[in-house]
């Protein structure tokens, strides 16, 4: 079977191209893409195409709606439009040429596909009509229709066997009654066809009505045409005609209807849902402004907290007790902004499918416990009382991720103390539902609420509730994201119940899967500079500023640093020196780091092995993966925590494993 012929009318190339593409793909064969209107009416010609797809805005003095309109009608060629409009005076003026379809773009293949094929069987009806009408004048001619009669003064009709077989009766010539036919005809139609006789009888009219008739094999339609005139002297009239079967064709006709209905239920529909896209297009514009601006102003005020006390603190010569107050001042900005990056940086890693929970024993009272530290300071200072409370039926140890539960629970906690002013706030833990399948936790204050319209913003990244809470409370609108997006990981669903001005009740749901108490292993706690042993270490480093944190911390708690500014050059040492330890960043200029454990490992001597720890401010799984394969023991996340930093190395003893 030939592949369907298609002429494409666009004057973009690119466009031209691609649909030229997608319709290779779909199996169709184009004949040729014209630019123009002129073009197109020359390739018409020539092509003798099935189907022509028409750009609306073409170069050239015709445009698309002008060029259908030249197409001569005997070519049958059906012509679909392409647009990107959808205003309704280009509609107007291009359904006055009787397209066959529209696609609106952009459009998918399928859509195309769909239009197409459309097009072609609307174009088979069409001329299946034209042939049903063109044979049933040819029946008409021939006298193979059945004709029939109308005495008005005896009110019989007389028939002819064909007629009479149209009719459903069975087949005899000669009279029956009127009354006998009308009861062929359905009751609905009989008004009809009475009134119409009527009509042509008042001014000797054609007489000309269509309508349905009950026979044994079910309802068809027929087509009474006839003629009223007087044949006897009296002024009597008779009405004398044809009548025919006309089920097909009606069928077509109502075909054709519901083709058409479709192809502009399937205009409308799409013209709502570019207009639909638009809106949502136009509101998450508007909520990454929002967004952009709320984080510019996040990110700059801890910035300020730095660098200024930086200023301060280099331009003043201060007490002790006034120097540690502003440098805790610092400190505290830099947690901050700490804290939004790392939020950031969740919210990319869950977006981009690159975050992995952990899966480890932990202990769900001591979780309540911490996080009742961390927040009952922030209540009591506000004077609200903070309850806990955690059911007996909850497993001592469980199985998860504590460290994801931990900050879910403390974002939850502190946007309760942030929003409350007055009351109190309730951390209930404790078995959902009957079965011993999930543990729910729950957080409820008495706060200042959220309206219920606002409610479904809560948990969308770039949405905050209202703008001016976020100024008048701070915050970035990501911690609610972040935590929606971990406890689905997990497994769960998180939920609120709130109004205005009366509270909030935030709520989450994890799969609970008991656990046994893991074996204590002994740690050495680094709290303090004493780190015990001194020790000689390398530091790979390539920031200037890195190296003399860490190497002042190292040397403070007693150890021997040496540093190295790239891989390169902690390999050669590592070569021509004997250390307890290396301490190696993964990106440096010449050599990385993977690089320079890698080769490190190489040249180790059998029995001895250096400890080396990686230094990285990438904590994705792939690098952290990198790490263990290129031969690292261990690895610190930037920014490095001192505690952390000297009990890994208090950790790896003497090094030469």
């Amino acid at each position: 079977m030939a592949a369907t012929r298609v002429l494409v009318v666009e004057d973009e190339r690119i466009v031209a191209l691609h649909l030229r593409q997608q319709l290779g793909r779909l199996g169709y064969d184009v004949t040729a893409v014209a630019s123009s209107g002129e073009q197109a009416l020359r390739q018409l010609a020539v092509q003798q195409p099935d189907v022509v797809l028409m750009d609306i805005h073409i170069e050239g003095a015709m445009d698309g709606i002008e060029t259908a309109r030249r197409i001569p009608e005997a070519s049958q060629v059906p012509i679909v439009y392409l647009t990107a409009y959808s205003e309704e005076a280009t509609l107007a003026r291009a359904r006055s040429t009787k397209p066959y379809g529209y696609l609106l773009k952009p459009f998918s293949e399928r859509e195309l596909h769909a239009t197409i094929q459309m097009a072609l069987e609307r174009r088979t009806v069409e001329i299946a009509l034209r042939e049903s009408e063109e044979r049933l004048r040819l029946a008409l001619d021939a006298g193979e229709m059945g004709s029939w009669e109308l005495d008005l003064v005896t009110r019989t009709i007389l028939s002819t066997e064909q007629t009479d077989r149209i009719v459903g009766c069975s087949p005899k010539s000669g009279r029956s009654s009127w009354a006998a036919f009308l009861d062929r005809v359905e009751i609905e139609d009989r008004p009809l066809v009475i009134a119409s006789l009527d009509r042509a009888l008042a001014v000797d009219a054609q007489y000309q009505v269509e309508f349905r008739s009950r026979r044994s094999d079910g309802q068809r339609w027929l087509r009474a045409q006839g003629k009223s005139f007087t044949s006897r002297p009296d002024g009597a009239k008779r009405v004398v005609g044809v009548l025919g079967d006309i089920t097909g064709h009606r069928l077509a006709q109502e075909a054709l209807r519901q083709a058409n209905d479709l192809l502009e239920q399937r205009v409308a529909e799409r013209t709502a849902d570019l207009a639909a896209a638009r809106a949502a297009a136009e509101a998450a514009n508007e909520a990454k402004s929002q967004f952009l601006a709320t984080m510019s102003h996040e990110l700059r005020t801890p910035l300020t907290g730095l660098i200024g006390f930086a200023d301060l603190l280099l331009r003043g010569d201060f007490e002790p007790s006034g120097l540690r107050r502003y440098l805790n001042l610092q400190r505290d900005a830099a947690r901050t902004l700490q804290v939004l990056i790392d939020d950031i940086l969740d919210l990319s890693k869950i977006e981009a499918g690159k975050l992995e929970l952990e899966t480890v024993a932990f202990e769900p009272r001591a979780l309540v416990a911490a996080c009742e530290v961390l927040v009952g300071h922030s209540a009591a200072t506000k004077g609200l009382g903070f309850h806990t409370a955690v059911d007996p039926a909850v497993p001592a140890w469980l199985e998860g991720d504590p460290t994801r539960l931990r900050q879910v629970m403390l974002n939850i906690l502190t946007n309760a103390v942030k929003f409350t002013e007055t009351g109190g706030i309730d951390l209930v833990v404790r078995i959902a539902g009957a079965g011993p399948s999930r543990l729910r936790i729950s957080v409820k204050d008495t706060g200042i609420g959220i309206p219920t319209d606002k409610l479904g913003r809560l948990f969308q990244p770039f949405s905050q509730v209202d703008a001016s809470t976020s100024r008048r409370f701070g915050g970035s609108g990501l911690g609610l994201a972040i935590c929606n997006r971990l406890i689905e990981l997990m497994g769960g669903e998180i939920g609120v119940e709130s109004q205005n001005g009366r509270g909030s009740e935030f709520w989450f749901e994890v799969p609970l899967v008991s656990a046994v108490a893991p074996q204590a292993a002994s740690t050495e706690d680094a709290t303090s500079l004493d780190g015990g042993t001194p020790r000689r270490i390398l530091l790979a480093e390539d920031s200037a500023t890195i190296q003399i944190l860490v190497s002042s911390i190292l040397e403070l708690a007693g150890h021997q640093v040496e540093i190295v500014a790239n891989g390169a050059e902690a390999v050669r040492a590592a070569s021509l020196d004997a250390f307890d330890l290396i301490l190696m960043d993964l990106h440096m200029p010449v050599m990385d780091g993977f690089e320079a454990v890698r080769r490190i490992r190489a040249a180790e001597a059998a029995g001895r092995r250096i400890p080396i720890v990686a230094l990285t401010a990438n904590v994705m799984s792939g690098d952290v993966e990198r790490c263990r394969a290129a031969g690292t023991d261990d690895f610190l996340a930037k920014p490095i925590n001192m505690d952390q930093l000297l009990a890994t190395i208090a950790r790896f003893g003497n090094g030469h494993q």
